[in-house]
């Protein structure tokens, strides 16, 4: 049996009140008309980490093969298949080419250069030349998501409480910002 730490009991107290949570909310949803897609994972091509010690050390974010994450998503009855790797919708236009329907998305590491802080934005369905224009406006928090919203491309702010940069606290403003520019926020990551 694994010892129990503060951190695997925290865990499991989350992971309980959330299931407990989601128990709830079965009475409330139509299942069988439900998506299920996990829209936050990395494979292999997700070649940089861009937080902590790991991207210090140049470490990528996942060594999972495309393949293996693929048979992992069908094994946990995904009925959307997406991979989000850093900046690149590389795996999922792969698998579109070899015929997989796969709907493009990636995490995107863009700057608020009001308040010097970045924020992770996963953003889906986007084509090669948007991918190139989405890179391009990373410097930008503003002008990223306003071209998101020019587009209709769905956008997720990824990791909404985890600063990367440990020796200074945000400001409000950042989170007031973050606020006005995005919808959706990641709750719960695997990681």
């Amino acid at each position: 049996m694994a010892e129990k730490t503060p951190h695997t009991s925290f865990r499991r107290s989350v992971e309980k009140r959330l299931r407990d949570i989601l128990d709830g909310e079965k009475t409330q949803l139509n299942l069988a008309s439900t998506l299920k897609i996990d829209l936050h994972c990395h494979d292999h091509c997700s070649d940089r980490s861009v937080e902590g010690i790991p991207g210090l050390l140049k470490a990528v974010d996942s060594y999972t093969s495309t393949e293996e994450l693929l048979r992992c998503q069908k094994a946990n009855g995904m009925d959307v298949l997406t991979i989000t790797n850093q900046a690149k919708g590389k795996s999922c236009f792969d698998l579109r080419d070899q015929g997989v329907e796969a709907l493009t998305g990636a995490c995107f590491l863009v700057n608020d250069p009001v308040t010097g802080f970045d924020a992770q934005v996963l953003v889906y369905g986007f084509s090669l030349a948007e991918e190139s224009a989405l890179n391009k406006k990373c410097r930008d928090l503003s002008a990223f998501v306003d071209y998101t919203r020019e587009r209709d491309l769905p956008t997720v702010l990824a990791h909404p409480l985890k600063i990367a940069d440990a020796d200074r606290q945000p400001p409000r403003l950042y989170f007031d910002r973050l606020a006005l520019h995005f919808d959706l926020f990641e709750v719960m990551n695997g990681n």
